[in-house]
């Protein structure tokens, strides 16, 4: 085992890249590491000391980590495009359309039928996460930043409860308080399923 093994996996164990990706990393940084570990070998120190001073001069293991995620970042693909307009379209048919077999009153769920209609319709926890879906997918193309899942479950939980306050404010509505957090649990569900899309497709 190379004595920088530990130091690399830490650096890419964390990256949201293919795993042939991590290999082609670590190879790289096994080669510069190894480079530097010769010079100080030839200045006259130890084994062990070249390998501490090489990790040193090579940096942080978290800073090169962060620097890292921000530069391989690329939501911004086409194919990332496409599939989501494939999937933005396949949403809104299911929530638009009316579905034979399933209701026979397009305004129980229409997104332009009056809201106390689509409040009270019994797919409107459903449509909620569905419509949710296509912005969970967009949202980090848009911002095409790395942050961490826990970071976009904060954002898509403060998303919930903003369009939960925008319903609760509604006056023509009376809503439960169960009924606010039904919605809350929706956008968050469906928002994280359309990046969790997104994420795959590009690890794929």
């Amino acid at each position: 085992m190379c004595g920088f093994d530990p130091y690399i996996n830490a650096i890419i164990a964390g990256l949201g890249i293919s795993g042939k990706r991590k290999r082609e990393l670590a190879d790289e940084f096994r080669d510069h590491l190894e480079l530097l570990k010769s010079e100080y070998m030839n200045d006259g120190f130890s084994e062990g000391e070249a390998i501490e001073k090489a990790m040193d001069r090579f940096g942080e293991w978290s800073d090169i980590q962060m620097k890292l995620e921000k530069s391989l970042v690329n939501f911004r693909n086409l194919i990332s495009i496409v599939f989501g307009v494939i999937i933005t379209l396949a949403v809104l048919c299911f929530c638009c359309l009316p579905m034979y077999g399933v209701t026979v009153a397009f305004s129980s769920y229409a997104p332009l039928a009056p809201m106390y209609e689509l409040i009270n319709s019994e797919w409107y926890v459903l449509s909620c996460a569905l419509l949710f879906i296509p912005i969970g997918y967009f949202l980090p193309i848009i911002l095409n930043r790395a942050y961490k899942v826990l970071q976009w479950v904060l954002i898509f939980s403060v998303l919930g409860i903003a369009v939960g306050a925008c319903f609760a404010i509604t006056p023509v509505v009376s809503i439960s308080p169960v009924l606010l957090f039904t919605c809350f649990a929706a956008v968050l569900t469906g928002s994280m399923a359309g990046y969790g899309m997104l994420i795959a497709l590009n690890k794929l």
